[in-house]
């Protein structure tokens, strides 16, 4: 391996789900889809908010 070296994934483009949410913070993409638990749409939340 050599150093320095980064790794790049290409990111495709996901078309958007109607009624569904993205959330965004420091360089993570969260997207929630209709009908997700609510509980966990939570948990991911404050998992966000007590990393800072």
């Amino acid at each position: 391996m050599a150093v320095g070296h980064e790794r790049k994934t290409a990111r495709r483009k996901a078309r958007p789900d109607v009624g569904g949410i993205e959330i965004e913070a420091e360089g993570v993409t969260i997207r929630v889809g209709r009908g997700a638990d609510v509980a966990m749409i939570a948990a991911i939340v404050h998992a966000l908010k007590a990393s800072r």
